[in-house]
């Protein structure tokens, strides 16, 4: 059995429909506390409106499905500004002061009680690294866990197979209106924070599902931003920031739901220290992917085996992080191709090591992170006959002198987390991550 869920917005005469669909398999919702759930898709209806919303930026937002104090409207204003801040960027759109959730005088803050009950999570699976390693931590830890995917793609269901635990399979499908609307002239497009979504969509589903919490594979590095526009710090992964979570995390106890926490266990690792621990995970090798060709429409619904375009950013980075931890033989096993002798990455691969334009707009980590992992590769020696690690030994290596420094620091688990205190057994910190390899 499935439920429906259908998101309706409004601009001017036209009426978009987006429809989510929710495995309903032994749910009784005589069990579901109404109350909690309206409050969870309020709060969904708000943030997956962020889709619809920036078609036109909207001078005035009118709310119908719900009313918002003073407080509630500064997460939402805050929310849509920061996550939209590459899409302003592309767009040259002013943000400042623009968008303005309205305030209710109706809005009554919920009184909102904790259940107890024992920890059971639910963990969305992206098919990369950092999903699969939050996955076997818990498992290490044998803590019960549920996977969630949304829109299913080959990666994820083979990454999913091999993690083995049960899984919920959730369809999002946006409003064809607002396909068609996509197509007109003066219609703006570009980057939503689609991780801001996916949170609210996955505490709507433990609170039909009746899990605990929501754990997120969110990495330290995804802090750092790409580059400056209008006086703020324009960040790709807004929605994936510590910043964002906890603000989230303070938005739905106060005004949503006690019962549902949103937290990341691997924020206190850098993505440098993220892929030494998924090179000892060899069975995923085969079957995983960061590179994100394969959540396209085209690939999803038709089944096309991608798993690597390689010649996007995220390949580019993730071509460049293995090779510091595996030989350059099974980085091109893995991909297919050799990166690293693909003259036309250059420009790309100077962009992520921070010597050329700014860090792409991808999930990307830091520039000192690509280096540190280019001087690894460099000192193995088995790719320095390669273009790109010959333009990293002329133009990086020279200036990289504290470089020592830089790849322990990168292998330091950070203490600046939002892990809620009942997890932090678990966490990266606590855990022997290193036998994970075994």
């Amino acid at each position: 059995a499935t439920g429906t869920i259908s998101l309706v917005y409004k601009l001017g005469d036209i009426e978009f429909v987006e429809k989510i669909t929710v495995p309903m398999d032994g749910i009784e919702m005589n069990d579901v506390d109404q109350d909690e759930l309206d409050r969870t898709l309020f709060a969904l209806h708000l943030m997956a409106g962020v889709s619809y919303y920036k078609t036109t930026c909207a001078k005035e937002i009118v709310v119908e499905s719900g009313s918002l104090s003073e407080l509630k409207t500064t997460f939402w204003n805050e929310t849509y500004t920061r996550g939209l801040g590459e899409f302003f960027f592309e767009n040259q759109i002013d943000f400042r002061g623009l968008v303005q959730f309205p305030v209710s005088d109706k809005a009554k803050k919920p009184e909102l009680t904790k259940t107890s009950q024992e920890p059971n999570v639910l963990v969305p699976i992206g098919g990369g690294k950092d999903s699969i390693l939050t996955a076997e931590l818990l498992k290490k830890n044998n803590l019960p866990f549920t996977t969630l995917t949304v829109k299913e793609a080959i990666p994820i269901k083979n990454t999913s197979e091999i993690i083995g635990a049960k899984r919920l399979v959730v369809e999002r499908e946006l409003a064809p209106a607002l396909v068609e609307l996509n197509k007109q002239e003066g219609i703006y497009n570009g980057h939503v924070p689609i991780t801001a979504i996916l949170s609210l969509l996955s505490v709507v589903v433990a609170i039909l599902h009746k899990k605990t919490d929501v754990i997120f594979s969110l990495e330290q590095t995804a802090d750092e931003g790409n580059l400056e526009y209008l006086g703020e710090d324009i960040n790709h992964q807004y929605s994936k920031t510590l910043e964002f979570e906890r603000a989230l995390q303070s938005y739905l106890s106060e005004n949503v739901t006690k019962n549902v926490q949103v937290f990341s266990l691997i924020r206190p690792l850098s993505e440098f220290q993220i892929v030494k621990l998924f090179s000892g995970l060899k069975q995923y090798f085969p079957i995983f992917s960061s590179c994100n060709k394969n959540f396209t429409f085209e690939n999803t619904n038709t089944g096309i085996k991608t798993f690597w375009c390689c010649k996007c950013p995220k390949c580019a980075f993730m071509f460049a992080m293995l090779s510091a931890w595996l030989s350059h033989k099974q980085v091109v096993e893995i991909f297919g191709e050799d990166l690293f002798s693909k003259q036309e990455l250059t420009g790309l691969f100077k962009q992520l090591l921070g010597i050329e334009g700014n860090k792409p707009f991808e999930c990307v980590g830091t520039a000192e992170e690509t280096a540190a992992a280019f001087e690894l590769a460099y000192r193995r020696g088995d790719a320095n006959e390669t273009g790109i690690m010959k333009m990293y030994e002329s133009e990086v290596r020279s200036s990289f002198k504290n470089s020592d420094n830089v790849i322990e620091q990168l292998l330091t688990a950070s203490p600046d987390h939002a892990i809620p205190v009942e997890y932090q057994k678990y966490s990266p910190t606590q855990s022997p991550l290193e036998r994970l390899a075994q």
